[in-house]
């Protein structure tokens, strides 16, 4: 088991391509984002995975609306991460 309770070994048997997919949608969390950007630098079938995904996916960008962020969103922000802080 690692720190966050799941076993290792289920994780290393994932499709890479599958993983692959999950890093183009931004669906992964933070540790695991970061281990498939790291396997992307050393492992050229992994970054050709995500190329491929990130072509077919592109497409649906221009199917989303683009949004205007709220005018006191970075202040927001940085009054809630201020407060996190204390």
């Amino acid at each position: 088991m690692i720190e966050d309770g799941s076993d290792l070994s289920i994780k290393a048997s994932v499709d890479p391509d599958l993983r692959a997919a999950e890093y183009v949608l931004g669906s992964l969390d933070a540790w695991d984002r970061a281990e498939v950007a790291r396997q992307a630098t050393t492992d050229a079938r992994m970054a050709d995975r995500i190329r491929v995904w990130e072509r077919w996916l592109a497409p649906l960008l221009d199917a989303i609306p683009p949004v205007v962020p709220r005018s006191n969103l970075h202040a927001a922000l940085l009054k809630a991460l201020f407060e996190r802080s204390e």
